[in-house]
């Protein structure tokens, strides 16, 4: 888990942790605990999904009601030509402005009329 977090926070490749393991282990050989490790990008990429993920959200959703915050939307076209639509939540936190990712959507269309309901 705490592989998994350091991974996620510092924003680093999760292709790191098929060689994070190893170094742990030849770094600590007497360690028990380190030569247990057994962690590769699957394990990993599935902890910081599933678990860190989840619980991040649920400090996001936390945050955002108890808190005055704007919604920042912004469309953009990626080299394979799928329209893509970003939203960020900007909070102020005790007199400090923080933006927080919420969802990257795929759009069809990139006008405001083709998302308003008729």
């Amino acid at each position: 888990m705490r592989l998994a977090g350091f991974i996620a926070e510092h924003n680093l490749p999760i292709r790191l942790m098929e060689h994070i393991p190893n170094i742990v282990k030849r770094i600590c050989p007497d360690s028990e605990i380190a030569q247990a490790i057994k962690c590769s990008r699957t394990k990993i990429t599935s902890v910081i999904k599933n678990v860190t993920g989840d619980e991040g959200k649920l400090q996001l959703i936390n945050i955002l009601r108890t808190n005055k915050c704007s919604l920042i939307a912004d469309e953009s076209t990626n080299r394979s030509c799928s329209k893509h639509l970003c939203l960020v939540a900007r909070v102020v936190v005790t007199f400090n402005v923080k933006d927080y990712f919420l969802a990257l959507l795929p759009i069809r269309e990139a006008t405001g009329a083709a998302h308003i309901p008729n």
